[in-house]
């Protein structure tokens, strides 16, 4: 895994790394997935990953119909890309502690890049 201006490059197996564009948000409703959909999916070249605290079944539903990865802090990911699918249960970023959130920003996204490491390799 290397890190550039333009995202994260994952390395998968013998083949080209895939560049992953990481965008962190708190909660994703199915109404705002739509309009992370339109901003994110437009945004340049590798996999658009969303990483938000939560993310519901119908948000979920849009962003795998948009293209989008996506990676639930409370526990699961999913990222699809050419020689690349990753669907897996993965263990929660954090414990849940009642007013403290998970991490967002550059610690979030490194978070959400180790978990795609490991689910990688794992599979």
């Amino acid at each position: 895994m290397s890190e550039s201006a333009a995202g994260l490059e994952v390395a998968v197996g013998d083949g080209e790394p895939v560049l992953v564009r990481p965008a962190a948000r708190s909660v994703l409703s199915a109404g705002r997935a739509h309009d992370v959909a339109r901003t994110v999916g437009d945004d340049g070249p590798g996999v658009p990953v969303v990483i938000a605290d939560k993310i519901p079944g119908p948000a979920r539903d849009v962003l795998n119909m948009a293209g989008i990865g996506w990676f639930d802090r409370r526990g699961h990911l999913r990222v699809h890309a050419t020689g690349l699918l990753i669907d897996a249960d993965v263990r929660p970023a954090l414990t849940e502690v009642p007013g403290r959130r998970f991490p967002t920003g550059r610690t979030g996204v490194g978070v959400a890049a180790s978990l795609m490491i490991a689910a990688s390799l794992a599979g």
